[in-house]
This record gives C-alpha cells, sequence and structure tokens, in this order.
C-alpha cells in the first residue's frame, strides 16, 4: 500500500496529504472528457450541416 511505502502510520495521513492531488487529477480529467465530448458533438453537427 501506498502510506507505507511512503513511511505513514496510516492511510489516513496519506490521503490527508494527498487529497489536493486527487481532487485535481479529477477536475483534469473532467475536464478532457468534457472536450472530447464537446468535439465530437461539434464534429457530429458539422458533418449533418454538410448534408
Amino acid at each position: 500500500m501506498a502510506s507505507s511505502r511512503l513511511g505513514h502510520s496510516s492511510i489516513s495521513i496519506t490521503l490527508d496529504l494527498y487529497s489536493h492531488v486527487l481532487s485535481d487529477m479529477q477536475k483534469e480529467v473532467a475536464d478532457k472528457i468534457d472536450m472530447g465530448i464537446f468535439q465530437k458533438l461539434e464534429h457530429n453537427n458539422h458533418q449533418q450541416l454538410s448534408q
């Protein structure tokens, strides 16, 4: 487990120290998913208009 490898006595210490990193990563992934969905929808709309 990561907490023992980092020398933390419990998982709660690890989570307290690194939870901000996880929330930043979650936002980054969500933004990338949103962008991918938006680009796909935009591409589909453009194809429909050109037909």
